[in-house]
C-alpha cells in the first residue's frame, strides 16, 4: 500500500508542476520507473510486481499494464494476473474470459480466479469468510473507479461457494 501512496503522491506532484493531467501512458511509465529504482529491494527479496488498469480517454477504453521485477512494461489485453498464484489464476481467466462479461460477470471470474489460486497457492491471499477479509476488487470504466464493497462481495463469494460445493459433491 505504501507504494500506492507513494506512487499517487508523485502523480499529483507531477500534475501540480506541469499543471496538466498524466495521461494513462505517461502514469504506465512513471509506474515503470518506480519499479525499476526498487531494483536494488528486489534483488533481496523484496520486489514488487504490480498490474497497472485504468481507463484511457484517448482511446476511450481500458488498459492493462504488467510489470516485471526490473520494471519492463508489457500492455496486456483482455487480462492480467501476478504473483505467486498467477499459473492457476489465468487458467480460471482463461477458461471463463469473454469479451461480451458485463461488470457482474468479470467480477465473479476474477473472484474465483483468486479462490482456485488460493486453494492451490500458498503463498496467495485468498478470502477469509469468517473474519469478513475481502479482496478489494473494483471496475474501471469512463466514470472512474468503482469499489465493490465488502457486503456484496461477501454475497458473491456466498453464492460462488455454493456452485462449488454443488460441482464438487
Amino acid at each position: 500500500m505504501e507504494m500506492v501512496r507513494l506512487f499517487q503522491l508523485q502523480l499529483e506532484h507531477y500534475e501540480k508542476v506541469e499543471g496538466a493531467p498524466v495521461s494513462l501512458e505517461g502514469k504506465a511509465n512513471q509506474l515503470s520507473q518506480m519499479v525499476r529504482n526498487h531494483l536494488p529491494a528486489a534483488m533481496t527479496g523484496f520486489g514488487v510486481v504490480p498490474i497497472f488498469a485504468g481507463y484511457d480517454p484517448a482511446r476511450t477504453s481500458g488498459r492493462i499494464f504488467q510489470y516485471d521485477m526490473t520494471g519492463g512494461r508489457y500492455e496486456e489485453h483482455d487480462f492480467a494476473t501476478t504473483g505467486s498464484g498467477s499459473l492457476h489464476a489465468t487458467t480460471v481467466v482463461k477458461l471463463g474470459w469473454r469479451s461480451d462479461l458485463d461488470d457482474g460477470g468479470a467480477t465473479d471470474l476474477a473472484l474465483r480466479a483468486l479462490l482456485e489460486a488460493a486453494d492451490e497457492d500458498s503463498a496467495t491471499g485468498g478470502v477469509d469468510v469468517v473474519r469478513g477479509i475481502y479482496p478489494v476488487v473494483a471496475t474501471i470504466d469512463d466514470s472512474g473507479f468503482n469499489r465493490i464493497d465488502d457486503e456484496a462481495l461477501s454475497q458473491r463469494y456466498a453464492e460462488l461457494l455454493d456452485e462449488l460445493r454443488e460441482v464438487r459433491s
